[in-house]
């Protein structure tokens, strides 16, 4: 009896860890589309250079968000906390990996507050994975009274 728990508590835990996989791949697609969007509507305004940290952030977030929601549908929405922790520090630790390797990781944007608004990916990755387990944990319908 206590191999089998033990065999769906392991179970369980590489299935947080695939659909967290799975919610950073479908958050960085999302992000690509929504910079592509967003860098088209910016391109129209007068000053697009004043557009860019807004968008970019709004952006991130927006895509960690989804990222979260996506990957607790992936894991049937058990464990949406641990699942979007895991998908949020995923996101984070890719994005800090993608700007340094491209070299955008300048003294201007290495202060504490660009760090501070690279943290707040990850709770915006478990507020999505929240989100998207109350979604599956519907209260059942009142009936009607006569």
């Amino acid at each position: 009896m206590k191999k089998r728990a033990k065999q769906k508590r392991h179970i369980s835990k590489s299935g947080i860890l695939i659909s967290s996989a799975f919610g950073l791949l479908s958050s960085v697609i999302i992000l690509l589309l929504l910079l592509s969007i967003f860098s088209a509507i910016g391109l129209a305004t007068e000053k697009p250079h004043s557009l860019l940290t807004p968008i970019s952030f709004f952006s991130i977030y927006a895509a960690s968000f989804l990222g979260g929601f996506i990957a607790i549908k992936k894991n049937n929405g058990t464990d949406s906390l641990l699942c979007g922790l895991i998908c949020g520090v995923f996101i984070f630790l890719f994005l800090s990996l993608f700007f340094f390797l491209i070299g955008l990781m300048l003294k201007s944007q290495s202060s504490s507050l660009t760090w501070l608004f690279r943290i707040l990916i990850i709770p915006s990755s478990i507020l999505g994975s929240i989100l998207g387990s109350a979604k599956n944990n519907k209260m059942p319908k009142r009936k009607k009274r006569k």
